[in-house]
Order: C-alpha cells, then sequence, then structure tokens
C-alpha cells in the first residue's frame, strides 16, 4: 500500500510482511542538503506511523551526491531514530556500478550494528529476499 510519495520517493507498506519498502526516483539529483534532510524526515514518519521491523531502501535511481556532513546526520538521526522504533532489519539497494565499493565507502554504521542488521544489496529481489526471511 503507497502510504508517501513525492517528486523524489515512495514508500509503500507491506502490511502482511511488516516492512516498508522507499524508492528514491531519478529526481533526487534537484535535492539539496535541506530537501534531501526533509524527505528522509518524511519516510521516518511513515515509519513512525506503521511501525514495521523491517525497512528497505531502493537506491537505484538515487542521484543526490551524500556528503560525509549528511552520512553523519543519516547515522546521528535517522538511523538512531529507526533503532529507537524497533526496526530489526535493514536493507539498502545500491546502483550495480557502486556495489563493488560500498564495503569501503558505506556509511559508517559500526556503532549501531549490533542493534540493527544492515545489509546492501545490488538487487531489490535479493534484498526483498533477506528482508523477509
Amino acid at each position: 500500500m503507497l502510504v508517501y510519495k513525492s517528486l523524489y520517493s515512495t514508500t509503500d507498506y507491506f502490511k502482511e510482511q511488516n516492512f516498508i519498502c522507499s524508492t528514491w526516483l531519478t529526481e533526487s539529483s534537484v535535492l539539496t542538503k535541506d530537501s534531501f534532510k526533509d524527505e528522509m524526515v518524511k519516510v521516518l514518519a511513515q515509519i513512525k506511523e506503521c511501525m514495521p521491523l523491517k525497512v528497505l531502501i531502493d537506491t537505484t535511481n538515487f542521484n543526490f551526491n551524500v556528503t560525509q556532513e549528511v552520512q553523519d546526520w543519516i547515522v546521528k538521526f535517522f538511523l538512531e531514530q529507526v533503532i529507537e522504533l524497533g526496526v530489526k532489519k535493514y536493507a539498502i539497494v545500491v546502483p550495480v556500478d557502486i556495489y563493488k565499493t560500498v564495503s569501503v565507502d558505506h556509511i559508517q554504521t559500526d556503532d549501531i550494528e549490533e542493534e540493527i542488521a544492515i545489509q546492501y544489496f545490488k538487487d531489490i529481489d535479493a534484498a526483498k529476499s533477506w528482508i523477509l526471511n
């Protein structure tokens, strides 16, 4: 069920499987740092409303340059809130061309990985399989 839609992303809630899937759209290329954070806060609002145990973020078409400052905000604000809301699994689908470097360049989440399982994938089917099992 679609629970949020904007020019930059869509978010669907799958009640039976108790997970949210947020998909970034190509229009994300026009985001600013502040509008990106606003969009993430809106996704967080959907997580608060639906209370899923699992979250899948599809960044295949994501075209926003995530600076170190924004990465830090994601970990310190967004992911901390996600954990407080009880999410146990968090899957991120990344474009195939950057999948090989994601283990080196991914957002540093070492401090929170004991509280939430975070996994990176290069295709949505693999991510869904992991998130649902």
